[in-house]
């Protein structure tokens, strides 16, 4: 089964569970992508806050953009992971086996650049619609300093998880009201008219919001389910996990 993965911004953590269960991290993604799930496995994915792969490892993110790399390196005895989580009754068990597991872990030093949590909340309060300049001067810093910390703890600059960030709010307007006419939604979501829209979405999405809202991709309902956050995961007190989605 193939599932469509829209760039988010985010680095993903992929578990395959199964009769050979292994794992995968989804570096962040610049265009669409296929999140491929073989016969006979579920797939267990959990995105990570913006930033938050740095508890793992404190390699530049930049390296895994538009790549899928096994887990097994950043995580130690995943096999004891997986195992627990293939047999488990019910998705919220899933997330305490995953949320007990990342407590034994050395963490301690993990934390989140002050400017770069300050601008992602400034960048999602605005849904992305900014400029990078007023950013920078929200933050006290440069903008040359700004795009360096996005691309070594996000994995993208700050220009392109602006648009990123805008691109999925404007999707997810789309995908909840169905628009008769996607003109308003484009001047609403900072968008100098439908074909800038437009243009965007094809960058991203290799198609155009109209043909999205209209025709979807190959499952519109498959976007839908990994686009959802997942409350249950908002409860776990580590600030990394920021939804889970079964497949």
């Amino acid at each position: 089964m193939k599932y469509p993965v829209v760039p988010t911004g985010c680095v993903t953590l992929v578990f395959m569970l199964g009769p050979h269960a292994h794992g995968e991290v989804m570096g962040c993604n610049t265009v669409l992508r296929e999140l491929v799930v073989p016969p006979k496995m579920t797939a267990y994915c959990v995105r990570l806050r913006a930033g938050a792969f740095r508890f793992f490892s404190h390699i530049d993110v930049s390296e895994l953009t538009d790549q899928t790399v096994p887990m097994g390196q950043w995580v130690p005895n995943l096999e004891k992971l997986c195992q627990p989580m293939r047999y488990a009754e019910s998705f919220h068990e899933r997330n305490i086996i995953l949320q007990r597991f990342v407590d034994k872990l050395d963490g301690k030093c993990f934390y989140i650049n002050e400017k770069l949590q300050k601008s992602i909340d400034f960048i999602k309060d605005r849904e992305g619609i900014l400029k990078i300049q007023s950013l920078a001067d929200e933050v006290e810093c440069t903008t040359r300093y700004l795009s360096r910390i996005f691309l070594q703890h996000v994995g993208v600059a700050t220009k392109m998880y602006c648009q990123i960030y805008q691109l999925n709010a404007s999707l997810q307007s789309i995908l909840e009201t169905r628009p008769k006419s996607l003109l308003d939604t484009s001047i609403t979501y900072g968008y100098v008219d439908q074909t800038h829209m437009n243009r965007v979405y094809r960058k991203f999405l290799f198609c155009t919001a109209y043909e999205l809202k209209n025709y979807g991709l190959k499952d519109m309902s498959r976007i839908e389910r990994l686009m959802d956050p997942d409350p249950s995961m908002l409860e776990f007190k580590p600030p990394y996990f920021l939804r889970a989605t079964t497949l």
